[in-house]
């Protein structure tokens, strides 16, 4: 029997652990001015904060995955954003959906549960996209191909959520996101 130093009492402990993801995050990149586990939170986020300290090349995000409550499966992020093209004969844009289960979170709203993340798009070692949909957690991480997801792209794409939805949340190992439109991974 394992003892959890933070239970989950009548406060939600989802929440808490995005609560402090956001705070390790900001203290690094304030510095960044530009155990029982293998993996879990509480390990990266002493990840985070110990590896910032000792890499030039500095991880800023934890990124995470959280479970709706009731069903306990993965919450599957959506979102929308604009792309541009160039025609033949004229410039136009299009929209393309985007769906992801990795989050990154941004900052609290403050005096509540609710926190704005940015949607993280996991991509292969050529930084093309996995997978732009999916119902299960698998889907992102396993490919028909031979490729497989190596590292994850900001996509620009924010959304609010209440944490109070969720029953349970789990970290992946920090990382610097690649930034939104980046076209090439050096793996």
């Amino acid at each position: 029997m394992s003892h959890n130093p933070h239970p989950c009492n009548h406060h939600n402990c989802v929440c808490e652990v995005v609560r402090k993801i956001v705070c390790a995050q900001k203290e690094v990149s304030d510095r960044d001015k530009n155990k029982h586990c293998s993996s879990s939170c509480e390990n990266s986020i002493k990840q985070l904060l110990s590896s910032h300290s000792k890499s030039k090349n500095m991880n800023t995000t934890i990124p995470f995955v959280l479970f709706n409550k009731g069903s306990l499966k993965p919450f599957i992020a959506s979102g929308v954003h604009k792309k541009e093209k160039k025609g033949c004969h004229h410039d136009y844009d299009t929209f393309a959906a985007i769906e992801t289960p990795v989050l990154r979170a941004i900052r609290f709203i403050p005096h509540s549960c609710c926190v704005e993340v940015e949607l993280l798009q996991p991509v292969n070692e050529h930084c093309i996209p996995v997978t732009h949909k999916g119902e299960k957690l698998v889907d992102f991480f396993e490919s028909k191909s031979h490729h497989h997801t190596v590292d994850f792209k900001k996509t620009g794409i924010c959304i609010t959520l209440d944490l109070e939805c969720f029953c349970a949340i789990t970290c992946l190992d920090p990382i610097r996101p690649l930034p939104p439109g980046h076209h090439s991974c050096t793996c």
